[in-house]
């Protein structure tokens, strides 16, 4: 995609179709940036207030739950601000992609800890 981006831009001035390419791919990239800021904050209120109720039910729980949702505000803060300085070696896609994945990692990780079992993480919280 980062070969037609830059052809796309090169070519801008020209025809239509490059100049309508280009305006097209940075639309997409701006859509991505400000829902990957409203999906993430989300995302951590919502696990943010399991994490408040949750000890109530499993306090035995409570250092792997806090280094968990540790490790995901460190994930979403390293994203946004990934995205936000916009580096050239990592697209607006390729952001949003490996933090979604992060994520889904941590909770998987979450539940096999707590539980040893792997296939319930992704349906008990919603990820990107």
């Amino acid at each position: 995609m980062t070969g037609l981006d830059d052809e796309a831009r090169a070519r801008a001035g020209g025809t239509a179709p490059e100049a309508t390419a280009a305006a097209y791919i940075e639309e997409t990239r701006r859509e991505i940036r400000h829902r990957l800021g409203i999906v993430l904050g989300f995302f951590l209120l919502s696990v943010g207030i399991a994490m408040l109720l949750e000890p109530i039910y499993h306090p035995e729980r409570g250092h792997t739950l806090r280094d968990t949702y540790g490790i995901e505000i460190a994930v979403c803060a390293l994203g946004l601000v990934l995205e936000r300085f916009s580096l050239r070696a990592l697209t607006t896609e390729t952001v949003a992609a490996l933090v979604c994945a992060c994520l889904s990692l941590l909770m998987i990780r979450y539940n096999v800890l707590v539980s040893g079992r792997p296939s319930a993480a992704p349906c008990s919280r919603s990820a990107c």
